[in-house]
């Protein structure tokens, strides 16, 4: 029986110092090995270091996240292995971080989509209420409001546009 829920937070990047970077590249072979994956060149190593600042969002840290290491280094073990590479080089690390950003290119540029077919239906409704029920639903994370703000603003880009394109055909008529 749960008694007591403690929220814990949980550090998500450590710093990036020459010690931690020696601490970091352990990590990356224990991952390797945990998994059974092919051992990682020396080179391999250093970019996954790197990768793991990429990760953090902050050149000084290094990300804490092992489930989007172990992801990076199971799709680079995958490269090397179609390439019939006895170890992990830099180029499938190389591709497995190209393959990642492309995934979350599309993503991204999907949601963009969505948020700007959702814009356009307000502006061509002209009914705010859809706004109003667009913000009611999104959560109310940061990540939530910050979508609601951008679709607030294209939303208001749009309509502006749009009037813009009315008093020019009006003028040209």
């Amino acid at each position: 029986m749960d008694m007591f829920k403690l929220p814990v937070d949980f550090e998500d990047s450590m710093p990036r110092t020459q010690r931690s970077e020696r601490q970091y590249a352990s990590l990356i072979a224990g991952i390797a090995r945990g998994l059974a994956l092919r051992p990682l060149n020396a080179p391999a190593v250093a970019r996954g270091i790197e990768q793991g600042s990429r990760l953090s969002g902050d050149a000084a840290r290094l990300t804490l996240q092992l489930r989007l290491v172990q992801d990076l280094l199971r799709e680079a073990n995958h490269y090397a292995a179609e390439a019939g590479a006895g170890r992990i080089g830099v180029v499938h690390l190389a591709e497995a971080v190209r393959m990642h950003i492309h995934r979350c290119d599309r993503v991204r540029e999907r949601s963009y989509e969505q948020v700007g077919e959702l814009a356009e239906r307000i502006v061509n409704a002209k009914e705010p209420t859809l706004l109003m029920r667009l913000a009611a639903a999104i959560d109310s994370s940061e990540e939530g409001l910050d979508l609601f703000r951008r679709t607030a603003r294209l939303a208001a880009s749009l309509n502006m546009a749009l009037e813009a394109t009315i008093l020019k055909d009006q003028n040209l008529q």
